[in-house]
């Protein structure tokens, strides 16, 4: 975020689902909470375009 290292995620995969996992250092308010969601699920369509579905985790 903002040119910082804000947390870490990996791309976890089943048979038909590809779920990125965002770990973040620090909370962090609504708005940016909705943004890194937002974001991850864009990842995860483009790093598993084959998967039929897309998931968020935050943790």
């Amino acid at each position: 975020m903002d040119g910082f290292v804000r947390g870490t995620w990996r791309l976890d995969r089943t048979d038909d689902t590809a779920t990125v996992v965002v770990r973040l250092f620090a909370g962090v308010d609504d708005a940016v909470e909705a943004e890194v969601r937002d974001e991850a699920h864009r990842l995860a369509t483009f790093a598993a375009p084959e998967a039929r579905k897309h998931a968020v985790t935050l943790l």
